[in-house]
C-alpha cells in the first residue's frame, strides 16, 4: 500500500506547510472528472449529488481529462496577475512621488523671500494636493497585491492536490 506524506513543503515566495485535510472539499472536486457544476449550489459530485466532504482524499477519484490545461491556465492567471502587481507597484511609486514633489514645492514657496509670511492660496494648494497624491497609488496597490497572495494560495493548493492524487 502506498503511503503519501501528510505534510508538504513548498519553497516559492515563502515556505508554507500546508496539509492535505486543511484544503477544502470543493479543491478535490474541481480536480475530478466526476463534478458537475449547479448555478445555484456551485461544484457538486455527480455520483453523490452532494459537496464532497472530504477529509483525506476521495476514493472515487478520477482526475479530469483537461487537468494539464487547467493547471497551465492557472498559473497563466498568476502571471497576468504578478504582471499587473509590476505595473501597480510602479504607478504606486509614480503617484508618491508626484505627490511628495508636490509638497516640496509648496512647502519650499511657503518658505522664500518673496512670500513675506503671507499666506498664499498656490502654497497652501501644493502642500494639500500633495499630501493627498502621495497615499493615491496605493489604493489600488494593496487589494491587488492581496488577490495576488490569495491566488498564489489557491494554485499551491491544486499543486499538492494533484501531488497527493498522482502518488495514490
Amino acid at each position: 500500500m502506498l503511503s503519501y506524506p501528510k505534510k508538504a513543503t513548498f519553497v516559492q515566495s515563502n515556505p508554507i506547510i500546508m496539509e492535505i485535510k486543511d484544503i477544502r472539499s470543493v479543491k478535490h472536486c474541481i480536480l475530478c472528472q466526476k463534478r458537475k457544476y449547479v448555478d445555484s449550489v456551485g461544484t457538486l459530485c455527480s455520483l453523490t449529488n452532494e459537496r464532497g466532504e472530504i477529509t483525506e482524499s476521495c476514493s472515487d477519484f478520477d482526475f479530469r481529462e483537461d487537468i494539464e490545461q487547467y493547471i497551465a491556465q492557472l498559473k497563466e492567471e498568476q502571471k497576468e496577475a504578478e504582471l499587473t502587481h509590476v505595473v501597480l507597484r510602479k504607478q504606486m511609486i509614480k503617484w508618491f512621488l508626484f505627490g511628495f514633489i508636490m509638497f516640496v514645492a509648496g512647502i519650499s514657496f511657503w518658505n522664500m523671500e518673496w512670500n513675506h509670511g503671507a499666506v498664499h492660496l498656490l502654497t497652501i494648494s501644493l502642500i494639500i494636493i500633495g499630501l493627498l497624491l502621495m497615499p493615491q497609488g496605493s489604493w489600488e496597490f494593496f487589494p491587488h497585491k492581496m488577490r495576488l497572495k490569495a491566488k498564489h494560495h489557491e494554485i499551491r493548493e491544486f499543486l499538492l492536490l494533484v501531488k497527493h492524487y498522482k502518488q495514490n
